[in-house]
């Protein structure tokens, strides 16, 4: 019985036991082989392409393993490679450890010589820089009618509208072709004018003065007027947003047709605008806010509950709504336009604005990329949002506008990511300009002052410490600081300057300014000669955020010599004979809240003072104060594009001069009045007292000026009408209002670019409404130059 249930036992454990008896062992099973490596690579096809170059593309080097994974990859590398038409991998021998690879490749032909034939009116080193086929790049027929694309296009931008491009392709050697581009420029198309067809309500002038394609202007000074095809669909973009932004939100604009002269060197650009209704404001639906009532908010906004719509003054109340709910109430809102409320029956229009009234956010922390060479604390010096304060959209574009003012970078935006909750990491994103010297050179005239030529040479972004690392890191050296260096020199007939000036715009702050300046002027008086010597070293303090309000501490330093005197120099002029030399502080505060702008001039408010005391414990050869005080306000009317704003000017500026110890002041220091830059209707220096003929000039002075001015047409042409007045006495006491001087006319501005370079001419005519008998009068007047 016992022998039973052992053998029962025997068998339950047999049948357990054999699915395992019947797997291998562990120790006996047999391992993945080791892939084969790499014992030789050979190629096929290869004729110029040196073998160290493909086997470096190939990336496979001799003894590595030959996995798939290898082989994909290395057949990519080659077939993406631009130099090789096509190339295929294979194995030629291969055994348990080993193989051998043969590339089979068909190399593309490289591009020999670029040359041109038929271009009589672009030169060839233009052309040379405008294709995309360069020696040695490899040849492929999408690269050569690209090639001609691009010739094309820049013939177009040049007027050329009729030019045709074909490139000729002829072997020489062994894979290797040149390139004549056959060229028939045909004739220059300029633009004779622009026709808006269906231009009803809306003056057609103002949506065309909005174009890149403009009419050729002041033969070609202005605008150039060439007719690019490539510029249209945008141009067609601009006018229709014109008439969406003043209310025609159905308006439709349309080609028409060009129409050409006989010689087909003229062209008419015909535009049609079907312009539809003008759209009627119907208020403004608020959707989303919580915290205050509708009311409250619309009144904020501002747009009026009546008239037509006006897609900018929309957006200008959402900005107005955005800056309040930041500054009264340390909200960040999310404004957003939904889809407007229309009423086409009666053409009326209610935009929708969504609110979100979130909580203020926190800058967490602001960085700066794209800097290749300028310093970050230059950059930083500009951003008014930090770290731990609220972010707030007015910081952000105020910081924005500070970075392209310095005009170091060609473009500037922020990006913005969460950093936890309601933080935000802020980063700069900049781009800088490829060069940061500037040179210039000219010349001008001015009635009175004479002619001059003009050469500046400044470095924008120089730094006095970054010396060159080696002998060949010279295009980083003296470079990033975002300081100023200028040399100017303006050498004249009757008035010449030389200058060297260095700023450093943060001066161990970012709202302060250093300003180191030296030079030396030669001045003809006809009698006799002015000569100087100066120097003067400023420190400027910014006050608000703004940099509009700001103090400024300095010291200058004046050697004036006075010689060369005829028989009938003025006896102030023999009493001052010789060098004497001016040294004193200076300390003086500004507010400057002005925009400028090249064609119509600035706009806003700029206000100026300054004192300067010298006598022998300054360093002064002779005793004085003086102080002079200035202000100015422009306001831009009628247009909101700044170039064609009419401009109401009103300035007013005083001036005083008086020796210590009843001292007569110096003849080079006293104040001047007359000729176009001061006093237009008077010779230059010629308002004021005289001894003889010649001026002497007085210890006061005051005038003041209202100026009106408009484009005519173009916004590079503006007249203006001036009313002058003012008075300069040889003593603060004589000044009187029963002997101010009066003059009023106008004139013509006129704003050139030609070369890159400011071309600015100014003419007056000015009659003389009042005057004293040792004034001498002008009617006419002029200043004219670059620069200057």
């Amino acid at each position: 019985m016992q022998r039973v249930v052992t053998s029962h036992r025997f068998w339950r454990t047999f049948v357990a036991m054999w699915p395992l008896a019947c797997m291998p062992s562990l120790s006996t099973a047999e391992e993945e082989p080791p892939p084969p490596s790499v014992r030789s690579i050979a190629f096929e096809g290869q004729t110029t392409i040196s073998v160290e170059k493909l086997r470096q593309v190939t990336g496979i080097a001799i003894g590595s393993s030959w996995t798939p994974e290898a082989e994909k990859s290395a057949q990519e590398r080659l077939t993406t490679w631009p130099y090789l038409a096509s190339a295929a991998i294979s194995v030629s021998t291969r055994d348990d450890q080993l193989v051998n690879l043969v590339v089979a490749v068909v190399e593309r032909p490289v591009v020999g010589k670029v040359e041109f034939t038929g271009n009589d009116a672009l030169s060839t080193e233009s052309l040379q820089n405008e294709h995309s086929l360069k020696t040695g790049d490899p040849y492929s027929l999408v690269a050569l009618h690209r090639a001609e694309n691009r010739l094309m296009d820049f013939y177009h931008r040049d007027g050329f509208l009729l030019a045709r491009v074909r490139g000729i392709v002829t072997p020489v050697g062994q894979n290797r072709l040149n390139v004549v581009f056959e060229i028939a420029e045909g004739v220059r198309i300029y633009i004779r004018r622009i026709e808006l067809l269906g231009a009803k309500q809306v003056s057609s002038g103002e949506p065309l003065s909005e174009l890149k394609n403009q009419p050729r202007r002041f033969f070609g000074i202005v605008s150039k007027g060439y007719y690019v095809p490539s510029l249209l669909n945008a141009d067609l973009y601009r006018l229709q947003q014109h008439y969406v932004q003043n209310g025609y939100l159905e308006a439709k604009v349309a080609f028409e047709e060009l129409r050409f002269n006989r010689k087909r060197t003229v062209v008419d650009l015909v535009l049609r605008v079907k312009e539809g209704r003008q759209w009627k404001f119907d208020g403004v639906r608020l959707e989303g806010n919580e915290l205050f009532p509708k009311l409250v908010l619309q009144e904020i906004l501002d747009l009026p509950p009546k008239g037509f719509y006006e897609k900018r003054k929309l957006q200008e109340g959402i900005d107005r709504l955005a800056r309040w709910y930041q500054r009264e109430w340390g909200l960040l809102p999310q404004l957003k336009l939904a889809e407007p409320d229309m009423n086409f029956e009666h053409a009326r229009v209610r935009p929708v604005i969504q609110v979100v009234e979130r909580p203020h956010l926190i800058v967490n922390k602001v960085t700066v990329t794209g800097n290749q060479k300028t310093k970050d604390h230059v950059v930083r010096s500009q951003i008014t949002l930090k770290p731990d304060q609220p972010y707030t959209i007015d910081a952000q574009t105020k910081s924005l506008e500070n970075i392209a003012k310095r005009g170091l970078f060609t473009e500037a935006h922020v990006e913005v990511t969460d950093a936890g909750p309601n933080r935000k990491d802020v980063n700069f994103v900049v781009k800088e300009r490829e060069e940061f010297g500037d040179f210039e050179a000219g010349g001008g005239a001015a009635s009175g002052s004479g002619e001059v030529a003009f050469l500046r040479l400044a470095h924008s972004n120089f730094d006095l410490f970054r010396f060159p690392r080696s002998l060949t890191d010279w295009d980083g050296a003296f470079t990033g600081g975002g300081q100023t260096l200028e040399l100017l020199a303006i050498p004249g007939n009757v008035l010449s300057q030389y200058g060297i000036r260095f700023v450093e715009p943060h001066f161990a702050r970012s709202d302060q300014r250093l300003t180191v300046r030296s030079g030396a002027g030669l001045f003809s008086r006809k009698t006799y000669d002015e000569n100087h010597i100066d120097g003067e070293i400023t420190f400027r303090k910014f006050l608000d955020d703004l940099r509009r309000l700001s103090y400024s501490i300095g010291y200058v330093a004046d050697l004036i010599d006075i010689d060369d005197l005829g028989p009938n120099a003025p006896s102030v002029a023999f009493r001052d004979e010789g060098e004497t030399f001016f040294a004193h502080p200076r300390f003086g505060l500004r507010w400057d809240d002005t925009v400028p702008n090249f064609y119509s001039g600035s706009t806003g408010l700029i206000v100026r003072w300054r004192i300067d005391f010298g006598d022998n414990f300054t360093g002064s050869q002779q005793d004085f104060w003086r102080t002079e005080f200035g202000m100015n306000y422009a306001w831009g009317l009628f247009d909101r594009r700044p170039d064609f704003q009419h401009k109401l000017r009103v300035g007013v500026h005083f001036g005083f001069i008086e020796g210590r110890d009843g001292d007569n002041t110096h003849v080079a220091q006293r104040f001047y009045l007359g000729g176009p830059r001061s006093f237009p209707g008077f010779r230059f220096r010629e308002l004021g007292p005289h001894d003889g003929r010649e001026p002497i000039g007085g210890d006061a002075s005051i005038h003041g000026n209202v100026q009106y001015s408009l484009p005519i047409v173009w916004r590079e042409f503006r007249v203006f009408g001036l009313f002058q007045w003012g008075d300069l006495e040889r003593n603060f006491s004589d000044l009187s209002t029963d002997r101010f001087r009066t003059a009023a006319g106008g004139g013509i501005q006129t704003r050139f670019r030609v070369l890159q370079q400011v071309v600015p001419a100014n003419f007056y005519w000015m009659q003389t409404l009042s005057s004293e008998s040792e004034d001498r009068e002008q009617f006419f007047s002029l200043t004219i130059g670059v620069n200057f």
